[in-house]
């Protein structure tokens, strides 16, 4: 193991040092390799030396990184407006999520999900930009001024890449029927677009940090239980007593917990109105076949389409019976490399995309047993066991096991009992 930087000094030096225009070049603004330093930051120093990964960004509560930090500050700067700062939260949550899982019938069915859209730099970088990583829910720190247009910017840009996926595996499908003797018809393609346009089920949230008394007192109304109420109240007082305390920003941040659960409350109300559009895809749709993974989406395209893949043998279609609906249809299509659209859209060759995603058949997996008489595989299946309250701070570690010998000696027994308050690095 590595000794520990001789200060603070040489840690800060080391790290401006790992700061350096690696892997931007190629860029097309300066706007782009800004973007690009700033997030490959971090990863460009544990590269430089492993110990500025786990670099404490306080050495009172050392539980969190100076990435995380810089993370905060950095969002919250955006939010200034003149001497004071006016954050809000933003709760973005696309969906559906557990039948987008439940409805996959081969491995490459579960890899699909989002990506990010960061320009790739040799096989390994390949790798880890085509892995399915982005989550379907985030939570930003935005100004409240621009919270809602940000949001909604969120949503069509969503709906956007969406529909750039659609459109490329519309065209290879078009070109696989053709080759099976058939031509798609004008509506089926509008029978297509309908079924994505409906898919997807998005719902945003904007909370202003306003009053951090309020927001407790109002999360104390919603949920009496919760641990973390009586947290901020007695680290609090604590805080009161503890030298160059500012009262008024130690309160905003420490309040933290308290506007991400009343957001949580807010985003929850809002789902559950469950307003609709009605199914409609084209006038034709009634006593059409039914994608039988979904059971909700029609087939796309005639019967006979589906019955000339099976007899073709198709290598992607052949299998499907009565047929597919267009979220099947694009699941099947658009991370393989003849449709183009990743190889393209992360400037990958085939290759390189196909030793990135190339997954593995349950028969082919059987057939490496040991024992060739047994031909069977076990699936796990693995659940977040109480995930609500980990994220919302009821499980946080006790205080005393996170602070610095310093902090324990100024508080003594006086946090006896009490939890880590929840915050963005936790």
């Amino acid at each position: 193991m590595n000794p520990p930087f001789p200060g603070p000094e040489k840690a800060e030096e080391e790290a401006n040092r790992a700061f350096t225009g690696d892997g931007i070049t190629g860029c097309d603004s300066w706007r782009e390799k800004f973007w690009l330093l700033w997030r490959r930051w971090p990863e460009q120093a544990a590269r430089h030396d492993p110990r500025l990964a786990f670099l404490p960004a306080d050495t009172r509560i050392p539980d969190h990184s100076i990435w995380n930090h810089n993370s905060v500050v950095s969002a919250l700067e955006t939010t200034r407006v003149g001497k004071e700062l006016r954050p809000a939260m933003l709760m973005f949550q696309a969906g559906p999520v557990q039948s987008f899982i439940s409805e996959a019938r081969s491995t490459r069915d579960l890899w699909s999900r989002m990506y990010p859209g960061e320009k790739a730099k040799g096989e390994a970088s390949a790798r880890r930009l085509t892995a399915p990583t982005i989550p379907n829910r985030f939570l930003a720190v935005v100004s409240q001024a621009e919270a809602a247009d940000i949001a909604k910017a969120s949503e069509a840009a969503f709906r956007a890449e969406l529909k750039q996926i659609a459109d490329a595996c519309w065209d290879k499908f078009a070109f696989r029927a053709s080759e099976a003797g058939h031509t798609l018809s004008s509506d089926a393609r509008k029978r297509y677009d309908r079924q994505i346009e409906l898919w997807p089920q998005i719902a945003w949230q904007v909370l202003p940090w306003g009053d951090p008394e309020l927001a407790l007192k109002t999360w104390r109304t919603m949920r009496p239980d919760a641990k973390g109420i009586e947290t901020l109240e007695k680290i609090g007082e604590l805080g009161k007593g503890t030298p160059w305390f500012d009262e008024a920003s130690s309160k905003q941040g420490l309040h933290w917990p308290a506007y991400a659960a009343l957001c949580d409350y807010a985003l929850a109300a809002r789902r559950n109105t469950r307003d609709f559009a009605t199914y409609e895809t084209d006038p034709h749709q009634e006593g059409c076949p039914k994608d039988p993974i979904t059971g909700r989406e029609e087939i796309i395209g005639s019967e006979a389409l589906w019955a000339s893949f099976r007899e073709k043998a198709d290598p992607v279609f052949g299998k499907e019976n009565p047929g597919l609906g267009a979220l099947s249809i694009v699941k099947r299509l658009w991370c393989r490399t003849e449709t183009g659209f990743l190889t393209q859209r992360l400037g990958l060759n085939d290759q390189t995309l196909m030793k990135a995603v190339g997954v593995e058949d349950t028969q082919t997996i059987a057939e490496r047993n040991e024992n060739k008489k047994n031909p069977y595989i076990a699936i796990l299946a693995l659940d977040g066991d109480e995930m609500g309250k980990w994220m919302g701070g009821d499980k946080t570690p006790g205080l005393k096991s996170l602070l610095s010998k310093e902090a324990l000696a100024f508080y003594g027994d006086r946090i006896n009992g009490l939890q880590r308050p929840l915050s963005p690095g936790y």
